[in-house]
């Protein structure tokens, strides 16, 4: 590998996986380069195999989706296709400082396509399981007027059954009494 030595981490930050051979595409601009792919407990880092090149760090809260792609017919290599939010301006073909880290969101800003194009596709998979389970260390925050979408089985399908039951004429519905359950059949029995 031409990169033994990762690019410096934060405090805290553990490299997960190593991947080699690696291309980078961002939207459908050409390959910024190759390099080798660190994917860490905080960032996927991709430091280039020329000298003097860019670091990228993209933070995991900046990363919205992650995917294998293996068709042809959407792209031309095997990889892993990300959509990240709010990092045009760092990967949108502009020079980058010697190391740009993206994850700071706003509402405003675009979703960029990243994707980590592999030399050797059987090492897809294992990326992609290390890219989930470096990404779901870093859920996403609940908004305030969110709420946590928490509730009480027992009294949805007591809400459930009861809505259920007012719309439909059951016995137990509003307006209905034991009485009235037999009032429409017949009497032949």
């Amino acid at each position: 590998m031409a990169h033994e030595e990762p690019p410096p981490l934060n405090d805290g930050e553990e490299v997960q996986h190593v991947q080699g051979g690696v291309q980078v595409f961002v939207d459908d601009k050409p390959a910024i380069g190759r390099g080798t792919l660190y994917v860490t407990t905080q960032n996927v880092r991709w430091k280039p195999e020329a000298a003097g090149g860019s670091v990228l760090a993209l933070q995991w809260r900046s990363v919205l989706m992650h995917a294998v792609s293996r068709d042809p017919n959407t792209f031309p290599h095997p990889c892993i296709y990300c959509q990240i939010h709010g990092c045009q301006e760092q990967l949108g073909g502009g020079a980058m400082a010697d190391e740009e880290v993206v994850g700071a969101m706003d509402e405003d800003e675009q979703v960029t396509e990243v994707r980590f194009a592999v030399d050797d596709e059987q090492g897809l998979s294992v990326l992609f399981q290390v890219f989930s389970e470096c990404q779901a260390l870093h859920p996403d925050d609940v908004e305030q007027d969110e709420g946590e979408f928490m509730f009480n089985v027992d009294e949805v399908e007591e809400g459930a059954l009861s809505a259920a039951m007012g719309q439909s004429g059951i016995i137990g519905a509003p307006g209905w009494s034991a009485e009235d359950r037999f009032a429409d059949a017949d009497e032949d029995n």
